[in-house]
């Protein structure tokens, strides 16, 4: 059974700059280099999760990409306790 990805455009461009040619670089040296899981980057690779931009920043330059290539979450506006 094939279940379809929550997010097919961060699936898509996270897996072709890891496994593009000239890097292809393995899951867990990219959790080691941006600090994160290799759970997270299974993750973000099957389209289940959107990375905020601090995080697609730090693939992206572990990657040697432009960050601008990578999809990211929109951050929730700070809220200041009103409601």
């Amino acid at each position: 059974m094939t279940v379809e990805p929550k997010y097919p455009d961060v699936r898509d461009a996270y897996r072709t700059a890891r496994l593009s040619p000239d890097r292809k670089m393995a899951q867990e040296t990219l959790a080691e280099l941006t600090g994160t899981t290799r759970r997270h980057i299974i993750r973000i690779e099957n389209g289940e999760h959107r990375p905020l931009p601090a995080l697609r920043d730090r693939i992206a330059a572990a990657l040697e990409v432009d960050p601008e290539s990578l999809p990211a979450a929109t951050p929730a506006p700070f809220r200041n306790g009103a409601a």
